[in-house]
């Protein structure tokens, strides 16, 4: 195998795993609006994060963060 083939298999290899994630945060997304419909999701390299839509001052990251923080202010 060249180094072109590599490297395209390589870009297919991310390009997959990419598209798993976005299914996934759509998943995750729509499961959390269910619950909290005021939020939307935000990535950053690191984690997703939530954001009320009326309010956007206010992140929360992670369902704990949402139960603990989001609920306590409701």
């Amino acid at each position: 195998m060249d180094f072109e083939e590599k490297l395209n298999k390589a870009y297919r290899k991310y390009w997959n795993a990419h598209h798993r994630a976005e299914n996934a945060l759509d998943k995750i997304t729509l499961l959390i609006q269910t619950q909290y419909p005021n939020l939307e999701a935000s990535v950053t390299s690191e984690e997703i994060i939530f954001i009320e839509k009326d309010n956007p001052c206010n992140e929360y990251y992670g369902f704990d963060d949402i139960k603990a923080r989001y609920e306590s202010n409701r």
